[in-house]
């Protein structure tokens, strides 16, 4: 029998307005923990409750669940998450399942 999937908050940037396709899209950045940044494409209520549009002030902070995989302890790095997130990296994109490490604990977003 599977265990049951963890899931948590993980904070992101969001960068600017992707589309206005119902009901309206928003570019978003999560850093992992070694610095790289995956940027992706996600709907404006998935990641936040303001109502943003082409018009609003960019960059925002905004928040996405992820699946919790593994927590480790590195000796440099510090605590650190595996986590699973299913996201659309261009509005014509099937969702990909992508896996990355972040730090740990989750603070606001760079």
């Amino acid at each position: 029998m599977n265990s049951p999937t963890r899931t948590v908050v993980v904070p992101i940037r969001i960068t600017g307005f992707a589309d206005a396709a119902q009901p309206g899209w928003v570019w978003c950045e999560l850093e992992d923990a070694s610095g790289k940044v995956f940027r992706f494409i996600e709907k404006i209520p998935v990641v936040t409750c303001e109502e943003l549009w082409a018009d609003s002030q960019y960059p925002r902070d905004g928040l996405v669940e992820c699946d919790l995989i593994a927590i480790r302890d590195d000796p440099v790095r510090g605590r650190l998450a595996t986590v699973s997130i299913a996201v659309p990296t261009t509005l014509d994109s099937y969702r990909e399942d992508i896996q990355l490490e972040i730090r740990l604990p989750l603070g606001p977003p760079k």
